[in-house]
């Protein structure tokens, strides 16, 4: 299980992860960290690993350096869910629902000050709030981010840690360490 939360501070975004890994009902903790760098973006999945493993051993499109070449948003519908897609139909990790087929998981990406959220359908959610969270314990993590983006002071990494440090601790599903990286 996994709970990812990123945070935007206007200047660049925060995102944070827990450690907790599971196969076959073993529950051990990774030794990398869920959130993937591909170039300039941040990439981070919940439900399974298949996305973010993909984005770091597989030939992934890659999102300009610069904010001005390209819009995050456009490279996502365009470069990265094509690929993404692609990818999982040759190895059948696509799911079932319904007639469609989907994405095993929510993917959180972020460049710069700007993050998005690709759902499991592979549509493109711009939320206009600065923070979300994902997977197990989202909502107690959103709970937590929002009492600390209203809290004097708090900066985007300690939003986002205490996000993922109420999911560690109200959910079974997420475990410490807690990790984060921040977008160029």
């Amino acid at each position: 299980m996994t709970c990812i939360t990123v945070v935007s501070d206007g200047s660049r975004c925060c995102m944070a992860c827990d450690s907790q890994a599971s196969n076959n009902g073993a529950i051990g903790v990774l030794a990398d960290s869920k959130i993937i760098r591909h170039g300039p973006v941040l990439v981070a999945c919940e439900g399974s690993f298949a996305i973010t493993q993909l984005v770091r051993y597989e030939t992934i499109p890659e999102c300009s350096r610069t904010l001005d070449d390209m819009d995050l948003a456009d490279w996502a519908a365009n470069a990265f869910v094509p690929a993404i897609r692609k990818h999982l139909k040759e190895r059948d990790l696509l799911r079932r629902v319904n007639d469609s087929l989907e994405f095993p998981g929510m993917t959180l990406i972020a460049r710069g000050p700007e993050w998005l959220l690709i759902d499991s359908a592979g549509s493109i959610v711009r939320f206009l709030n600065e923070w979300w969270a994902i997977g197990s314990g989202a909502a107690e993590a959103r709970g937590a981010m929002f009492a600390a983006s209203v809290a004097e002071g708090a900066t985007a990494d300690e939003i986002a840690d205490l996000g993922v440090a109420a999911a560690i601790a109200l959910d079974d599903g997420c475990c410490a360490p807690i990790r984060h990286e921040w977008t160029e």
